[in-house]
């Protein structure tokens, strides 16, 4: 008796079961309202006949008597009340009530003249007994006239109206709970849908997506969204395996080569260039494990929190100041270009290091360039941060390899036979972090022709915070 009880107690707590009652009740609610409807608009069109009825008679019994006395109305009643089933009551009586024509034996007590409707249940030797709708007319100081029409017909009809309705109504109620179920179940089928994804994603099967009907309701856009996160969670554990993979695969070489090292000095004493060997393997081995962490905090979300209103002129000034040496030793201009007075709220170390690693990438594999150019502006999409260079550029079937963890392109389109496309020394993480940067800030890193060269921008959508001013001119360091 407990286990049952309390299996009720769960079903009509049942998100799917109130769905149920509430549609059932909406249903219920609007079928009574209409058959209400019907019935009080027929019983106010019944009315309105019996009294269209009762004045016509009146008004043709005051004509009589104006026409032609007492004779011409008395003749009138008497002519009136022969036809068969006309169900009209007629009274022509004097002032104290007695009847002088009709088929009234009197003047029913507590009646006054006037246009005042009246519902009186009458008998009468010649009529039958049932409710009329009556009016008392005062036609002189010394007559008066009551007429009016039997209602029972009428009434007969209302009742009869009242029947079917009841009727329909009780056939309504089951479709209505068999539509209610069905939506209930439809709910609930849609909800299940979803969930049964949640949890095959749950078990590791990450290829699973919420079924959408494009109805764009609210369950098609909840299974959007779910979706959405889905292909984002599956992106994230993708490239974590690769990380896990591409970070066992890099790590084994110098880790190799570090352990030569190690020998070849206890071996042959102290050797200072083992030693500087093994120094520059740990720090490519630091560098590469920074930089994938500084990635991973990226894609994470990490360092919302630091985003402060920063004056991107100044930025990329300092950005130029930085590198501007490094790439006069590499035998390239670097040039600034950039609006006065354009104030974005960024997290303003990773967007530096974000562009320190573009300009690293052009300065590493921009072959035969002359020039790289630090540019940034405001347009309707949002802020674009630029880099361009006048080298061979990349092609544009290998931009997402380029952008993406450990991506290695064609080492012959490097400077220096490296790994194309890569900032890091060669380790394919350099574009990557540009591009998790961008993530962070809600914008996107793209790839494209500088006509030559390549051409990278970092679109962020944040809007300036002032009015930016007219661009300065360039300026090479």
């Amino acid at each position: 008796m407990a286990a049952l009880s309390a299996r009720l107690h769960r079903l009509l707590s049942a998100s799917s079961t109130r769905l149920v009652f509430a549609a059932f009740a909406v249903q219920l609610l609007l079928v009574s309202l209409a058959m209400g409807s019907v019935y009080l608009a027929a019983e106010r069109e019944i009315a309105a006949r019996d009294q269209a009825l009762v004045l016509e008679l009146r008004e043709d019994m005051i004509a009589a008597w104006r026409a032609g006395g007492m004779t011409e109305i008395a003749a009138l009643v008497n002519a009136r009340l022969a036809l068969s089933g006309s169900g009209h009551v007629i009274l022509l009586a004097d002032a104290t009530g007695n009847p002088l024509a009709g088929n009234l034996p009197g003047l029913p007590a507590g009646l006054a003249a006037g246009n005042d409707w009246q519902r009186l249940s009458l008998a009468g030797p010649s009529l039958q007994q049932g409710s009329y709708l009556v009016l008392l007319t005062r036609l002189d100081n010394r007559h008066l006239l009551l007429v009016g029409q039997a209602a029972s017909r009428g009434d007969a009809l209302l009742s009869a109206i009242w029947r079917a309705l009841a009727a329909s109504l009780a056939l309504t109620l089951p479709a209505a709970l068999l539509l209610a179920l069905l939506l209930g179940r439809l709910s609930a089928a849609r909800v299940a849908g979803i969930a049964g994804v949640a949890q095959a994603v749950t078990g590791g099967t990450l290829d699973r997506r919420a079924p959408r009907d494009d109805s764009n309701d609210v369950y098609d856009q909840l299974a959007g969204v779910i979706n959405t996160m889905l292909d984002r969670i599956e992106a994230l554990i993708g490239e974590l395996r690769m990380v896990t993979d591409t970070l066992a695969h890099d790590l084994r070489s110098p880790l190799t080569r570090l352990r030569g090292r190690v020998e070849r000095a206890q071996t042959s004493g102290v050797d200072a260039e083992a030693l500087d060997g093994m120094a520059a393997d740990l720090d490519r081995l630091l560098l590469m494990l920074t930089t994938a962490l500084q990635i991973s905090r990226a894609e994470a979300g990490i360092g919302r929190e630091h985003f402060t209103a920063t004056d991107l002129a100044e930025l990329l000034a300092d950005t130029a100041d930085v590198y501007g040496p490094v790439a006069e030793e590499a035998g390239l201009a670097l040039a600034v270009r950039v609006p006065e007075g354009l104030i974005v709220a960024l997290h303003r170390p990773l967007i530096q290091q974000a562009l320190g690693n573009a300009i690293e990438n052009a300065l590493r594999h921009a072959r035969g360039a002359s020039a790289i150019t630090l540019s940034a502006n405001a347009g309707p999409e949002g802020i674009d941060l630029i880099v361009a260079d006048d080298g061979p550029g990349i092609p544009p079937d290998q931009h997402e390899l380029a952008l993406s963890r450990f991506g290695r392109l064609d080492p012959a389109r490097s400077a220096d036979g490296g790994a194309a496309g890569d900032a890091m020394g060669g380790m394919g993480l350099g574009l990557a972090l540009v591009a998790a940067v961008a993530r962070l800030h809600g914008g996107q890193v793209l790839l494209g022709s500088n006509h030559p060269g390549l051409r990278l921008v970092i679109r962020l959508p944040g809007v300036p915070l002032p009015t930016a001013a007219p661009p300065s001119a360039a300026t090479a360091h």
